[in-house]
């Protein structure tokens, strides 16, 4: 099936079918599998596909273990747009993402970079206080700790190798991927670093909501905010905007920019560290992780 019969069939039978039963037909399983195969050939690389229905707001959005792409279809992300078109479209822009790391993210490098880290070894000049903190809690080895560190760095490489991989992504398929990229992030909702604050939500996942949706945009609005929050993340929208300026980064240049903003807001990751020991706030600050999880998941 084309993509100009799959228009027709939703035309068709979008008053008699709902969307768990468009979306996990054989017919359009098939028409995102050949749309893969098709713009991915040259690469010589053979993706699976996987179309599941999973409805629950904790369910995984989309990822991939490069080979294999899985996309949720039933996620209240996807389903909570307003027509089989837009879920279409949205859910082509989720492949076109994973489609990007398996194309362009080093997997092998973002391992030797997070082993590294693990090691106490920083390629980021300056931040010595910084840098003596984090070795001292790998240094304690305790595995909660490590965890949680390792997953900070990954999580902030995770940003910047979105804005890289979709960038080259719509730079190398500019039809429908391109399109599907771009849809996506405009399905982004503004951060309120106020109503977050007042919300109870921990600074360091504020930051990180902030910067992925700098990434997505462009732009972020402070609106009325002026505290100490705004001057953390203006320093970390200039690293964000030094790496966009070559469409093609290197990849130490990434790793670099990722310790930069570790280390620029580490007393913030730190204060959750220091927190561990006290259990009631462990649920808190799981709970705020596992809601930032959400919000980052793939788009």
């Amino acid at each position: 099936m084309n993509s100009i019969k799959l228009r027709r069939a939703i035309e068709e039978k979008r008053n008699s079918l709902t969307a768990k039963e468009l979306f996990l037909t054989d017919e359009y399983k098939e028409y995102i599998g050949n749309l893969v195969t098709t713009n991915t050939n040259r690469y010589k690389k053979k993706i699976r596909v996987i179309i599941d229905w999973q409805d629950k707001e904790n369910s995984r959005l989309a990822y991939t273990n490069n080979k294999m792409i899985y996309v949720n279809v039933g996620h209240p992300r996807i389903q909570s747009l307003g027509s089989f078109s837009e879920m279409n479209i949205s859910l082509i822009g989720l492949v076109a993402h994973e489609i990007g790391h398996i194309l362009y993210t080093d997997f092998d490098k973002v391992l030797v970079f997070k082993e590294r880290i693990y090691n106490g070894i920083f390629l980021a000049t300056g931040f010595e206080r910084e840098k003596k903190e984090i070795r001292a809690y790998f240094d304690k080895e305790n595995p909660r700790i490590d965890k949680y560190l390792i997953k900070m760095f990954h999580r902030f490489m995770n940003i910047f190798e979105d804005y890289y991989i979709e960038n080259l992504m719509c730079i190398n398929f500019p039809g429908l991927f391109k399109k599907g990229i771009r849809f996506n992030s405009y399905l982004f909702s503004p951060v309120s670093i106020e109503h977050e604050l007042e919300q109870g939500k921990k600074e360091i996942y504020i930051i990180i909501g902030a910067m992925v949706f700098y990434n997505k945009k462009g732009h972020f609005d402070f609106g009325k905010y002026t505290g100490v929050l705004a001057g953390v993340l203006s320093k970390c929208f200039e690293i964000i905007d030094k790496l966009k300026e070559n469409d093609n980064t290197p990849f130490i240049d990434r790793e670099i920019a990722v310790e930069q903003i570790v280390l620029l807001v580490w007393d913030y990751i730190k204060e959750i560290i220091e927190d561990f020991k006290d259990n009631e706030v462990d649920k808190a600050n799981d709970k705020d992780e596992q809601e930032q999880e959400k919000l980052e998941d793939t788009v």
